[in-house]
């Protein structure tokens, strides 16, 4: 029940908080744009006698009034649904006036009317550095990724006491099993032990006839022989037998469909009694035997002989090892010893009950906007799912750890039993909510990088314009605004690529994508070599061509995650008994398409590349830096391509 609380909760606070992050994504666009608008930009039209850049910087003004009304308007619908985000708008509206930001720009309005163009590029460097702040404000994430990841260590850490418990406690019901059906084991044992002690009594007969006839001479061995025939059968039967025993006593006193049922774990239980070495040495003595068959009635009474006595040498070697057996049965079957182990397993269990409750130095379990309210100082936090089934657990655990000591090892595993049922559930359930924890965490990271991508692409498709109406000036044409424009330009790039870094960073440390990353990095790397050419003036045909890969390269990561997100982030992960890979973050469909986008674009840059050489014999000085990129780029997609291929056949 907790569980599917917590599900419809989170369910419904995304059904909710959609119309919400669309608000908050056009309002962190508009913070973008601010940013990018507050530096000196490229000289639209304007009024006649009017700075062209004093214009645009009233624009900027126009749009800080719209955006600090957006924020105050939707401040409004949060308040009752979602304060917390309500209270985060609130807070970056209140930057917004206490930065003074409408004063600023006006000021610089008049500064650039009036030619002060030093002192206006100073404070808009100072405005576009408030403006990100805002912006930082406005995309902080509410729920503490560290937070969350602490909350799945401990999970994880949990479920590994559970499975652990759940392995003793195995133990512990084999082991009662066992002692519940000693009695009938032992005499079994026993009845092998005399029918093996008989089989070397007859064996030493048949030596000394052998021996008689070896004196004798001339004897018929028929009789022999047949005699010998009787005993190797007898001896093969025995051997069955404890075959058959072994595999008797590795059964517990349920049947195996209602074992079955117990897990994986109890599904493949050795038995208790190591007769396989005996039931080898059986088997030696009987084809030993067989050996002393065909001399016997053929006469050659030495050469039967010398098989008959490693015969006997064989059934000792079995009778040896099978007393080990019945001797290291008997100490295993040490009731008061077996109660107290028990008694430990119920005392950890309860250990653990109190962790799982927050009793313990193991700390709160829940976290800030998970829908849970957080224990106050000094009280206990509220218990993780499967608790329950653990104080259970330990109960049934108590109670097994009384009948043995009384000398009770049937009943004893009937409650042990009910014990493992208990942390098997109590297991699954904290395995559900690993899952979950899973999910929303790729969640988040997937809106994150949705957010940061949308906004990326917004910034670039801006700087795209203002390259593309520096070109069309030409360089040997521009004035001290087209200076500066190239200037913000590169800037703005290389504020682009340290964006594509910091995706980059959240891909790695969540570690679970191949491709993805790869993306990322390219992109990054593309962002800095376009700031660099326009930093030495050089936005052409070939600056363009790159700059457009880079807003092809933001759409398509922008769909691969939109996508993800409408089906459901994350997959059912870390479930079964040992550790698994978590699912990754893009399933493998996603980064095939994002690798065959990659592709084309390495085509397309090359198309474009023997375009511009023609029929050219030498390259231009620009030409070796562009083929190495591609040459480069292919690589990359080949080693994608190859990593992809290994690990859909691992």
């Amino acid at each position: 029940m907790i569980q599917e609380r917590r599900s419809d909760t989170a369910t419904e606070r995304r059904r909710v908080s959609a119309p919400r992050r669309t608000w908050l994504r056009r309002i962190a666009v508009s913070s973008f744009s601010l940013a990018w608008l507050a530096g000196p930009v490229s000289a639209q039209q304007s009024a006649p006698g009017k700075d062209p850049l004093a214009s645009k910087e009233e624009i900027v003004r126009d749009r800080v009034t719209q955006l600090e009304d957006r924020m105050f308007r939707l401040i409004e619908k949060l308040g009752q649904t979602e304060p917390d985000q309500a209270e985060r708008l609130r807070v970056a509206l209140h930057a917004c006036r206490e930065l003074r930001i409408r004063q600023r720009i006006d000021e610089l309005v008049k500064l650039l009317d009036d030619g002060q163009f030093v002192e206006a590029t100073d404070r808009q460097k100072l405005l576009v550095r408030d403006l990100q702040a805002v912006l930082r404000q406005l995309l902080e994430n509410s729920i503490d990724p560290q937070a969350r990841q602490k909350e799945l260590d401990l999970l994880k850490a949990l479920r590994t006491r559970i499975a652990d418990l759940l392995a003793e406690e195995l133990d512990h019901r084999r082991a009662s099993d066992l002692a519940a059906r000693s009695a009938e084991l032992r005499r079994k044992l026993d009845d092998a032990a005399r029918a093996i002690e008989s089989l070397i009594r007859r064996e030493r007969a048949a030596v000394e006839r052998t021996d008689a006839a070896i004196r004798a001479g001339g004897v018929d061995g028929t009789a022999m022989q047949t005699a010998q025939a009787g005993i190797r059968a007898e001896t093969e039967t025995l051997a069955e037998q404890l075959e058959r025993l072994a595999a008797a006593a590795s059964q517990p006193a349920s049947t195996r469909p209602a074992r079955a049922a117990t897990g994986p774990a109890d599904g493949a239980a050795e038995s208790p009694l190591a007769l396989e070495r005996t039931r080898e040495h059986m088997e030696r003595a009987a084809a030993r035997m067989k050996d002393a068959e065909a001399p016997l009635g053929e006469g050659r009474f030495e050469q039967a002989r010398a098989a008959q006595t490693r015969s006997i040498e064989s059934l000792r070697e079995a009778l040896r090892e099978l007393r080990q057996q019945t001797e290291a049965l008997r100490k295993t079957l040490d009731l008061p010893a077996m109660a107290r182990g028990q008694r430990e397993t119920a005392s950890r269990t309860g250990k653990l009950a109190d962790d799982m409750a927050g009793r313990s130095e193991a700390g709160p379990t829940s976290r800030p906007g998970d829908g849970k309210p957080e224990a106050p100082p000094g009280q206990p936090s509220p218990a993780v799912p499967g608790r329950e089934n653990i104080e259970q657990a330990r109960q049934h655990m108590d109670g097994a750890a009384d009948d043995l000591k009384d000398g009770r090892p049937g009943d004893a595993n009937t409650k042990q039993q009910e014990a493992i049922k208990q942390l098997l559930e109590a297991k699954r359930q904290l395995e559900e909510q690993v899952n979950q924890l899973r999910r929303e965490q790729q969640e988040e990271v997937l809106r994150a990088l949705e957010d940061r991508f949308r906004d990326m692409l917004a910034r670039q498709l801006q700087v795209n314009q203002g390259t593309i109406d520096l070109d069309k000036k030409g360089a040997a044409n521009w004035t001290r605004t087209e200076e500066l424009l190239a200037g913000t330009l590169a800037q703005a790039e290389r504020d682009l690529a340290a964006e594509a870094g910091t995706a980059l960073r959240i891909l790695r440390e969540e570690g679970t994508s191949l491709v993805f990353p790869r993306i990322v990095e390219q992109l990054a790397a593309d962002l800095n070599d376009a700031g660099g050419r326009i930093a030495e003036k050089n936005v052409g045909p070939a600056t363009q061509r790159l700059q457009t890969d880079i807003v092809e390269s933001l759409k398509e990561l922008i769909e691969a995650v939109e996508q993800v997100r409408k089906k459901g982030a994350g997959g059912s992960g870390d479930a079964g008994d040992g550790p698994q890979q978590p699912p990754p973050l893009l399933p493998e469909s996603a980064e095939l398409k994002l690798l065959r986008a990659c592709q084309v674009r390495v085509n397309r840059q090359t198309e474009a590349f023997a375009r511009d050489r023609g029929n050219e014999q030498t390259l231009s000085p620009d030409q070796p830096r562009s083929l190495q990129r591609i040459a480069d780029r292919q690589k990359e997609v080949a080693a994608m391509a190859q990593e992809m291929n290994e690990r859909t056949q691992r």
